[in-house]
């Protein structure tokens, strides 16, 4: 299923050109925060730090790509990824589930070593909310980004930050397009 272009009104407009406002698309945000990261690399070696960050949000991002979702924000402590864009599979929200609970299986494991390596305590909380969104493409010759705006994207950070460590919050929105899948 496609989505619906919101435009400026031009006519002979194309989603993509100058005056795209977006296209509105039902799609489920998954929100991974790492936590305890800032906190445990706090007063390490800036290198140290570098390279824990970079051992861990390349994990997030291929669990989350595997899954069929996009990635559209990374930060220094976990990532945004969308299901349902820049394609939309009438599963996005039970792939995102299922990304999550792969995120949690991958980021336990790499987790564990970290704590035995450097008695880091590490955990991820995941948010997911599935709702309608308005994406807005921006693209060049190096990269395609997706921003998505609307509750969805609020929603699931909020639950992200409210999830107990090891755990995944998400909508009831969420779970109705997963039931009798997860």
């Amino acid at each position: 299923p496609g989505g619906t272009s919101v435009t400026d009104g031009q006519a002979g407009h194309h989603p993509g050109e100058p005056g795209d406002l977006g296209e509105q698309k039902r799609v489920t945000i998954l929100i991974a925060d790492v936590a305890g990261l800032t906190e445990s690399v706090h007063g390490f070696d800036p290198d140290l730090a570098d390279q824990l960050q970079f051992s861990i949000v390349p994990l997030l991002v291929d669990v989350v790509h595997r899954g069929r979702g996009t990635v559209n924000r990374v930060g220094g402590d976990g990532i945004m990824a969308i299901f349902g864009a820049p394609v939309a599979h009438e599963d996005d929200a039970v792939q995102a589930c299922v990304a999550a609970l792969a995120l949690h299986e991958a980021f336990d494991r790499v987790s564990s070593r970290l704590g035995e390596e450097r008695g880091l305590e590490l955990a991820l909380r995941v948010g997911l909310a599935t709702s309608d969104v308005v994406l807005r493409r921006t693209s060049n010759d190096l990269y395609e980004e997706y921003a998505a705006l609307g509750p969805a994207v609020r929603v699931a950070m909020r639950l992200g930050q409210l999830a107990a460590v090891g755990t995944t919050l998400m909508t009831g929105e969420t779970m109705r397009a997963a039931e009798g899948y997860i």
